[in-house]
């Protein structure tokens, strides 16, 4: 399931980023429309993410049904907002992401893979996104309409899949007798701050970082592919080596790579060491609150928004990318380190109390 989701980001992606700037960058309103496709492609994820955590608790046996419903409707409604409104847009991407996030995380705990499927599904949406903004640039508008049907072909096929596999796998049970959701207590709170804070540093950094050898096609898509296979990585080293060591290797050698990221190279291993710890965020917060995938999904992709809203505003930091880099590693580093250590706190405090 989940390599079909990531097959889904990319497309999903690919589209939104395909209709903004081959549709909707000509109109006068692009400034705003850039605003409100961010947000309702980002911020929307949290409100509707709750939401079908809410419906799944009510009924748990069809929690895996709704998951992959969610991210089809998704699918549908990122197709039409492509010819209406970036509004509309942004809704489905969002949905999308609620559903195949849900999904994902679903498919992760059953297989305990330890959050190494995560980075699987996020990543590749980097890549549609480079290439989606490529294609709407270049493409002439009169063939706007049939590269959309392309995409929608995928999205129907896609979908097609999805219900075949969603009906073939067994039946949900997220909310089963052997998942206890912990008391929410003063620790978690402290830890889900300085984890959304992570995300929204995350965010501004790379929205912000240039690179001086990064001019063109090929060495902009080589920057796409190392912060993309950073995700992945991130998530299978650390279910492999733990979550602390990947942290830890990962940030130092990354602040240590931005110093020197004037070079290709060492600007290349600094994007994919410091995206690392992306899929390791994510599993931290959706294994303290189990019941809440959506939740959890959609509280970081707010920090998401918020990252990028400075950059809307054009209220950036007269910082050169290394230096900055490498400073927002190691703030990273040690906001990340303390919110482990308090979401283990207060995960054991819990389970004490429970006993």
């Amino acid at each position: 399931m989940t390599a079909l989701y990531a097959v889904l980001h990319f497309l999903t992606d690919g589209l939104c980023a395909f209709a903004m700037f081959g549709r909707f960058m000509a109109k006068d309103q692009w400034y705003l429309y850039l605003l409100i496709y961010n947000f309702c492609a980002f911020a929307l994820q949290l409100p509707l993410g709750t939401l079908m955590d809410v419906l799944r608790s009510r009924d748990p046996s069809k929690g895996r049904v709704m998951a992959s419903c969610c991210a089809i409707a998704g699918l549908l409604i990122t197709f039409t907002g492509a010819f209406t409104h970036p509004a509309v847009l942004g809704t489905g991407n969002a949905l999308f992401h609620v559903g195949g996030g849900i999904g994902t995380m679903d498919e992760d705990r059953e297989k305990r893979k330890k959050g190494a499927l995560l980075g699987v599904f996020v990543s590749p949406g980097a890549v549609g996104l480079y290439l989606g903004t490529v294609a709407g640039k270049a493409i002439i508008s009169r063939y706007y309409l049939w590269a959309c049907l392309g995409f929608l072909l995928l999205f129907v096929c896609g979908s097609m899949l999805l219900i075949m596999k969603t009906q073939k796998s067994r039946t949900a049970e997220m909310f089963s007798a052997e998942i206890v959701q912990n008391k929410t207590d003063i620790r978690t709170v402290i830890a889900a701050f300085l984890l959304f804070s992570v995300v929204v540093i995350r965010s501004y950094t790379g929205l912000t970082g240039s690179f001086s050898w990064k001019q063109g096609f090929f060495m902009g898509l080589m920057a796409v592919l190392a912060l993309t296979s950073g995700k992945t990585a991130g998530g299978i080293v650390s279910a492999r080596f733990g979550m602390l060591k990947t942290m830890v290797v990962s940030l130092l050698l990354a602040a240590g790579c931005y110093l020197l990221s004037d070079k290709a190279v060492p600007g290349l291993l600094a994007l994919f060491l410091f995206n690392m710890t992306m899929p390791v965020t994510l599993y931290m917060l959706a294994e303290r609150f189990p019941c809440l995938p959506g939740f959890s999904f959609g509280l970081l992709t707010l920090a998401l928004f918020l990252g990028f809203f400075p950059v809307w505003l054009e209220k950036t930091w007269p910082v050169s990318t290394s230096k900055m880099g490498a400073v927002m590693s190691l703030v990273s580093l040690g906001l990340l380190v303390l919110g482990l250590f308090l979401i283990k706190k207060s995960m054991g405090r819990t389970e004490r109390e429970g006993s």
